[in-house]
């Protein structure tokens, strides 16, 4: 069923064939002649053996039986050669070519298919590829190997991957070129199809002092940060800087208005600043 994950080998629908119901007919009939043929063989060989026989019956006995198992290797062969080793029961089992998950059912139940019809799709999602537009402005600066952070609306995290290939052509449309990144082990979430974005890693840089985006908030026409002086907490205005990531992270580099080693608050600070809000309208009264 669709959303189901198989191994390769795994058997998907069996499917009726009278092309496969004949070999598999020829085969079983090839059995019983061989067995025949084995069973005359081993009969001519002991009584010539015994001096009963002449070695000419002895002799045509033992190319019948040589024949026998030939006719059986041939009928086996030409079944698993129009089946892939797949056929059972007077049915050709249609099986998983890799290991995956079914992303795709394209056939039901007693539907006529061709040779060539698609009956499953298979996707391997442990290794997702993103395809990235890069515009021309923007190539200069994008190379192999770069880290890229790949963001989807609804998922509530990045994941990380980096460029594995970068298009030598640009589309004249869009003045644009396609960079890939490939996502290993992304998670279930990450599905083929997911608009999403990309923040390209161009250089790495130090800087003194840095916080997480979520630190810094809007006040009164200024980007403050919460700093903790003892028990209190004071709305400090900051200068930002250049924005970046740590990790997985997005970070601002703080420029003035906060040192390095001074305690800020970092998770929940938009609530600090909700209660600042109320407070004030309560004052406004």
């Amino acid at each position: 069923k669709l959303g189901e994950t198989v191994k390769k080998g795994d058997v998907l629908a069996v499917l009726d064939s009278v092309d496969v119901a004949e070999m598999q007919g020829e085969i079983l009939s090839a059995q019983e002649r061989l067995t025949l043929a084995k069973a005359e063989y081993e009969r001519k060989k002991k009584l010539y053996d015994e001096k009963i026989t002449s070695q000419k019956e002895f002799l045509a006995a033992k190319q019948r039986y040589a024949e026998a198992k030939v006719e059986l290797r041939s009928a086996q062969r030409a079944l698993g050669a129009k089946t892939g080793g797949s056929g059972s029961g007077g049915g050709y089992a249609l099986v998983a070519p890799l290991s995956g998950t079914i992303v795709g059912w394209h056939l039901g139940v007693g539907e006529v298919l061709e040779e060539d019809a698609r009956a499953f799709t298979i996707a391997d999602l442990s290794s997702v590829w993103v395809n990235v537009t890069v515009y021309a402005k923007d190539l200069p600066r994008v190379r192999l190997g770069q880290r890229v952070l790949i963001r989807a609306e609804g998922i509530d995290h990045a994941v990380e991957g980096r460029i594995s290939y970068l298009s030598q052509l640009v589309v004249e449309a869009t003045r644009s070129a396609t960079a890939r990144v490939v996502l290993q082990e992304p998670g279930e979430a990450w599905r083929p199809g997911l608009f999403v974005t990309a923040e390209v890693e161009i250089d790495e840089v130090e800087a003194d002092v840095v916080v997480p985006e979520g630190a810094v908030q809007r006040l009164e026409g200024k980007h403050v940060v919460f700093v903790r002086e003892g028990n209190l907490i004071e709305a400090r205005a900051v200068v930002l800087g250049r924005h970046g990531h740590a990790g997985s992270q997005p970070v601002v580099e703080i420029i003035d208005g906060l040192k390095a080693g001074e305690p800020f608050v970092d998770n929940n600070s938009f609530m600090i600043k909700a209660e600042l809000g109320k407070s004030s309208a309560g004052h406004s009264h």
